[in-house]
């Protein structure tokens, strides 16, 4: 009986992760969370109480539900941070761009000024 208790992790981590992809699903604090916390949650049932395995798988499945719970909510603020981040970087951009058209604009008026000026000064010495 004292063996089950790496079977049943080894079985939840199984199950609880057998969807993941490579390339990263975007769950992993939800997956993390989950696994760490049925590993604690039986951990603490097996030492809990009588110490059989009843206690043992509960406080994994509790353990895995409260852990994959506290893992979502990370993986939430992770992706809003991720978001607030990139609307942070197209605002810089779109800055960036209308600095340099009005360096430009800014530009071909000093040069339209000093065309100006060129034509006003050769008008006068003719006349």
């Amino acid at each position: 009986m004292h063996y089950t208790f790496p079977f049943v992790i080894l079985a939840f981590a199984l199950i609880s992760s057998g969807c993941q992809t490579t390339g990263g699903s975007g769950n992993t604090g939800r997956n993390t969370g989950a696994i760490l916390g049925a590993i604690a949650g039986g951990v603490a049932g097996k030492n809990i109480g009588d110490g059989s395995d009843t206690n043992m798988i509960l406080g994994a499945v509790v353990g895995g539900v409260a852990g994959g719970m506290a893992g979502q909510q990370i993986d939430k603020r992770r992706e809003a941070l991720g978001a607030a981040e990139a609307q942070r970087q197209y605002e810089y951009e779109q800055e960036v761009r209308e600095q340099q058209q009005l360096e430009k604009e800014i530009k071909a008026l000093e040069e339209q000024r000093t065309r100006d000026a060129i034509a006003s000064t050769a008008m006068e010495s003719d006349v």
